[in-house]
């Protein structure tokens, strides 16, 4: 089909006075890709923690409609990172279809410039930086809480249906728990209980029936013993007593037999408050204090990468059509791992003090907008640039590569 008929074909669909209906037409195709790449790398964050997954279900028996609840919890914790990576991808993918589809050339012909198509794609990776934005400052640290407190409810509910008769149960650090016979609702006959939590105090527990509940927040558990006694005494030595009872409860701290920092916070979890917080009380370390400011500042300069690779990709979706898809994607890749190595390298020197934080978060954003800028208005003027020429040799040659290594059946 010649491009006329292109024009014919795409004129039908786009008027160049009725913007509206070009803004529909690009936001939707790069959309779908969009959220296909948004699934992918959800998927892969899944996969990636398959072996907790495993352990929870065959070692643990947890039932999987928790796992499920524990990994939607989780998830949002990734969507903000995501989101940057899904965009630039989409942008490309849309853009490089367009380029090979003739499509906008026919675009440019008929009077809309590059400028007015980037428009749409900048009103799309802007509502992307408000999606990440959102999931950075208010979403990840909700989501973050309702998993902590999630995941020690499981805990607190395993303490107590996990027991075994006959059986030296570890309830918690420094408590053991021996029940000769458990009841089908729970009751627990025979009851021993060791009880070393204080060196000094350390304690010898009998009782006839007791009982495991929940406590009244998801760090504790309470046993509720019955007819019992209890025996104090570090050795022959030490003074010997015994206190009978008739009832008596025992709280117990889940958190004690827990790594604290498995539940403790880190800081891309913290809302921006709770860094402001915790920043205060950093000023006479200045590697946490310049840690916490990137921190920050990250939690804006991510989202706000959006907007760089929405630039960024257009030029280059539109480059890679003469060079085939694959080594697009290639260098797609290897841009984002550049910016992401530009970004790591601004935290390090940021965090030693090398360079002051705001520079540091923010230099690779910047870097790259300007590059993506100057780019487009090149090709938007049809003018060669040695970036836009290096980038075609590039993929010119992965192109090559590609398929010289089809033809041997690689």
């Amino acid at each position: 089909m010649q491009v006329k008929d292109y024009k014919k074909l795409v004129m039908k669909r786009i008027n160049p006075f009725r913007v509206k209906i070009i803004d529909k037409y690009l936001i939707r195709e790069i959309f779908f890709p969009f959220i296909s790449l948004l699934l992918i790398f959800t998927v892969l964050i899944i996969l990636g923690n398959i072996r907790i997954l495993i352990d929870l279900i065959v070692n643990r028996n947890i039932g999987l409609i928790y796992i499920i609840k524990l990994f939607i919890f989780l998830i949002p914790q990734f969507i903000g990172f995501i989101i940057p990576m899904a965009l630039f991808i989409g942008v490309i993918t849309a853009m490089f279809r367009m380029s090979s589809d003739n499509e906008m050339t026919v675009i440019k012909a008929s009077g809309i410039s590059l400028y007015r198509v980037s428009a749409s794609v900048l009103v799309f990776s802007f509502l992307c930086t408000l999606a990440s934005l959102m999931m950075m400052l208010i979403v990840t640290p909700v989501s973050y809480r309702y998993f902590r407190d999630f995941a020690l409810e499981l805990i607190q509910n395993q303490a107590v249906v996990g027991l075994q008769e006959k059986t030296f149960n570890e309830i918690t650090d420094g408590v053991v728990l021996y029940p000769n016979e458990i009841s089908s609702k729970g009751v627990l006959d025979e009851v021993l209980i060791s009880d070393s939590r204080n060196e000094n105090n350390k304690k010898t527990i009998f009782a006839k029936k007791g009982r495991l509940i929940p406590g009244k927040s998801s760090y504790e558990i309470a046993l509720m013993l019955s007819d019992g006694t209890i025996h104090i005494g570090k050795g022959l030595s030490e003074t010997y007593r015994l206190i009978r009872f008739s009832s008596m409860t025992l709280r117990l701290d889940l958190l004690k037999k827990i790594d604290p920092s498995e539940f403790k916070p880190q800081q891309k979890m913290m809302s921006v408050d709770e860094l402001l917080e915790k920043r205060e009380n950093k000023k006479s370390n200045l590697k946490r204090y310049n840690s916490i400011t990137m921190e920050i500042h990250q939690k804006f300069a991510i989202p706000f990468s959006c907007i760089v690779f929405g630039v960024v990709a257009i030029p280059f979706g539109i480059i890679f059509q003469r060079s085939g898809k694959e080594p697009g994607y290639i260098i797609c890749i290897f841009l984002m791992l550049t910016y992401f190595i530009f970004f790591m390298a601004g935290k390090r020197l940021g965090e030693e003090g090398i360079i002051n934080p705001l520079v540091a978060t923010w230099s690779p954003s910047l870097i790259f907008l300007s590059i993506g800028a100057y780019l487009l208005q090149r090709v938007a003027n049809d003018k060669s640039s040695w970036i836009l020429e290096i980038s075609q040799r590039i993929t010119y040659i992965l192109s090559s590569i590609q398929r010289r290594l089809f033809r041997k059946g690689f």
